[in-house]
């Protein structure tokens, strides 16, 4: 299976970067980034690692946390404020991980660095496990938060179906041939 032509469909209808990722010692790993020639972009390729909590991407993967595995993320994550956006605590991190549950997306507007947004939805498996995430994000002088969602969040969707489909009919194949 090949997330990319998904992720290339995103950037060409939006013109900005897409990302999928996974949740990897309280981190976020790029496993896949395809991005745009704007000079404001996040430098991000397969590998790169940000902060879970500080990334629309990371909220997102760590919502696919039980509450005790979120309380021990929190005890141990050392929260480092990069900007005046960055959630600095566990008590507002779980706040904005409860409002991530009900909306089913996650933002971030100048979290990891300035100047940058972002919007991000789970891909989750065939019992609804959060595996991992997907994301648009461009400069916030191209786009506000608030059009980032209502522009860029029904082209995701359409991405994360196709992309969840994918890896469940791919893991189907694998199981019916063992």
């Amino acid at each position: 299976t090949s997330v990319r032509p998904h992720l290339q469909r995103v950037r060409d209808v939006m013109g900005d970067s897409s990302s999928m990722a996974l949740l990897s010692r309280g981190e976020v790993l790029y496993l896949v980034h395809v991005s745009t020639d704007r000079r404001v972009q996040i430098d991000a390729s397969v590998g790169t690692r940000f902060p879970a909590y500080s990334t629309s991407m990371g909220k997102v993967l760590l919502t696919g946390l039980s509450l005790a595995e979120i309380d021990r993320y929190c005890q141990r994550v050392g929260f480092i404020q990069t900007t005046g956006n960055t959630i600095t605590d566990s008590s507002e991190l779980k706040d904005v991980l409860r409002q991530v549950s009900e909306r089913g997306y996650a933002t971030a507007l100048d979290e990891l660095d300035y100047g940058i947004v972002s919007v991000a939805l789970p891909i989750k498996d065939e019992v609804g496990r959060v595996i991992a995430a997907i994301n648009c994000s461009t400069s916030t002088s191209r786009v506000s938060l608030d059009d980032m969602v209502a522009t860029r969040l029904p082209v995701l969707r359409e991405a994360a179906a196709a992309i969840s489909l994918e890896i469940r009919s791919s893991r189907a194949l694998a199981r019916a041939m063992t």
